[in-house]
């Protein structure tokens, strides 16, 4: 929408001032109801009460009028300007400057979060924490804004779940549900939000809540024939069967979702389909055809630029080469990927490689003061992610390196001192003088 040239943001000063007489009052009004660019600015001067705008952004606005933009135009080239800046100033913007507080501005912000929500999780969460906080600024409950917010708070959850903050990725899941209207569709909005918390739900070990949720979502999208959300469903529900080694099922399950994800042209996830029906070999013992099928998933991942999963194909290696005999080799692989998610800011991923290294050194029987600084790192981070079994696995590696007879006097005073000031976990039981005396 081009701006009135009867535009006159004076006029709209001197209607709050009381300073028009009532003809100029009923003309600006008359104004007011075709012109969105006064309409705007009388609600931002009447509205919030906001500080002047300082000399940088005065010129963007300007720039943006003399072009004859659209507040639409304004507000992206505003939120283009705020991406520069460092996001501990985001909030400060978006509060001093009205323009951005805006659909058009959210749905940019998710488009950002889209193009790097895989292998950027730190920059995806602050993108998605600053969409949450304009999304909920925007007053009206049209069913445009309420499915915006739907889709702000699903971005803001797999930014938290890339994080390794199962809870707040669950929290954010369920107040996203808060949101879904009584549009035609709304069930399959709720089935997309419930089939979004079944991989939160596994990683905080609530497996049949997660069938629960898995079963709704799946009728729903057959009934809709929802391709793209049916295949991810089945992906879910694959993992579960992965998870509780049903390998063959869970191959199946995958191989279906390789076909659903080559006939949706979706390179990412047909190439996760192909590293997940490996990790279904490797869990039979086919390490052969495992290593092969890796090699694959590799291929494709790199051709598809997906750093993230490939720092996963280098965990499947590791994986590989422990069971095979090559302890140094998986080690140094393991401790490869590990180093990986933590740069990608993969907090979820990066505590589970971490275990597998301490599941490893305890296995070999060596390297103890690894294995319990490791777990001394690990308890509270998993403890703050949410992960019970991540925690119990931990506490229960430092309990074997404790059993072990061969340990130096200090050592097993270190463990100890650790156990005592370790913080309780619901399901853990881990007495403080168990066979260390």
């Amino acid at each position: 929408m081009q701006r009135n040239v009867a535009c006159n943001e004076s006029r709209i000063d001197a209607l709050l001032d009381g300073c028009l007489i009532a003809s100029e009052k009923r003309e600006l009004r008359v104004h007011l109801v075709d012109c969105r660019w006064c309409r705007d600015y009388l609600d931002y001067v009447r509205g919030l009460g906001r500080a002047e705008p300082d000399a940088e952004t005065k010129q963007v606005l300007r720039e943006a009028k003399s072009a004859g933009a659209d507040s639409d135009e304004t507000s992206i080239r505003l939120l283009n300007w705020m991406l520069t800046k460092p996001s501990s100033e985001w909030a400060a913007i978006v509060a001093a400057h009205y323009e951005l507080r805006s659909l058009v501005v959210v749905r940019r912000l998710v488009d950002v979060i889209k193009g790097c929500e895989r292998d950027l999780a730190v920059r995806a969460l602050e993108l998605a924490t600053i969409a949450c906080d304009i999304v909920t600024m925007i007053p009206d409950d049209s069913e445009a804004t309420l499915r915006m917010r739907c889709e702000v708070w699903r971005k803001y959850s797999t930014a938290q779940y890339s994080r390794g903050d199962y809870p707040a990725a669950l929290d954010a899941i369920r107040l996203a549900e808060t949101y879904v209207g009584y549009w035609p569709d709304s069930d399959l909005e709720t089935a997309v939000l419930r089939s979004a918390s079944v991989p939160i739900l596994r990683r905080l070990g609530k497996t049949a809540k997660a069938h629960e949720e898995l079963a709704f979502a799946l009728e729903v999208f057959r009934r809709y024939d929802a391709k793209s959300y049916l295949a991810e469903a089945l992906y879910h529900d694959a993992t579960l069967r992965f998870e509780a080694n049903q390998f063959d099922d869970a191959e199946q399950l995958y191989m279906e979702c390789a076909e659903r994800y080559r006939f949706l042209k979706n390179a990412q996830m047909y190439a996760a389909a192909i590293s997940s029906i490996a990790w279904c070999q490797a869990g039979r013992g086919d390490t052969k055809l495992a290593a092969e099928t890796f090699n694959r998933a590799e291929v494709l991942y790199r051709h598809a630029g997906m750093r993230m999963d490939a720092f996963r194909i280098t965990q499947a290696r590791g994986r590989i080469a422990l069971r095979a005999g090559l302890s140094d080799d998986g080690l140094s692989l393991l401790r490869e990927a590990e180093i990986g998610f933590d740069r990608l800011g993969r907090g979820g991923d990066a505590i589970d490689v971490a275990l597998e290294i301490v599941e490893a050194l305890v296995a070999l029987g060596d390297s103890w003061e690894e294995v319990i600084d490791r777990c001394r790192k690990l308890v509270p981070r998993a403890k703050a992610a949410g992960l019970s079994r991540q925690v119990a696995t931990a506490l229960s590696n430092l309990r074997e390196a404790a059993r072990e007879h061969d340990l130096s006097y200090a050592f097993i005073k270190k463990v100890r001192r650790f156990v005592r000031d370790a913080p309780a976990y619901p399901g853990v039981e881990f007495e403080a003088n168990e066979n260390l005396n």
